[in-house]
């Protein structure tokens, strides 16, 4: 994704902003991290092949804002992507959001992650986790470099 690289070339101020259970917090980040949470919006090109096949695709037009949104959601139970969901204006193909949910188990836990990649500007995944005896913990993990908008969900306690 285009914006990685920019991110790694431009001496961005990137910000870290975490909610978990309630506790606030903020960190200054490298890039490094900003690849390691990007992973998760970067894994698979639904242009390959072998990829797309794996999954359904739908094509949503909205007249109104004049954008489409590409959706894909999985066909195998085993894919941690469950969905994916691409916003692009109509007539310059400019991706205004990626959306990307995630289910996966990882030993007596099973993990939900909800994505949303602005491009030029932040993204954010929110991840739960349900662990066996029905115990739940939820992270919401921010990243800005190029935004000046509030910060979703940081600005009071919801």
């Amino acid at each position: 994704m285009g914006d990685v690289k920019d991110i790694v070339q431009t001496p961005y101020l990137l910000v870290a902003y975490t909610i978990t259970d309630n506790r606030k917090d903020s960190i200054i980040i490298d890039t490094t991290d900003v690849k390691v949470w990007a992973e998760r919006f970067l894994q698979k090109d639904f242009n390959d092949p072998a990829w797309k096949a794996q999954f359904n695709e739908a094509v949503f037009n909205d007249q109104t804002t004049q954008t489409y949104t590409l959706s894909y959601t999985t066909k195998d139970a085993n894919i941690p992507l469950k969905q994916a969901d691409i916003t692009a204006e109509e007539n310059s193909n400019k991706v205004k959001r990626i959306f990307v949910r995630h289910q996966w188990l990882s030993g007596d836990t099973v993990y939900f992650t909800n994505g949303v990649w602005k491009p030029g500007k932040s993204f954010w995944i929110s991840t739960t986790k349900k662990f066996q005896d029905t115990v739940t913990q939820t992270q919401l993990n921010y990243i800005k470099w190029n935004d000046n908008s509030p910060l979703p969900l940081l600005s009071n306690d919801r």
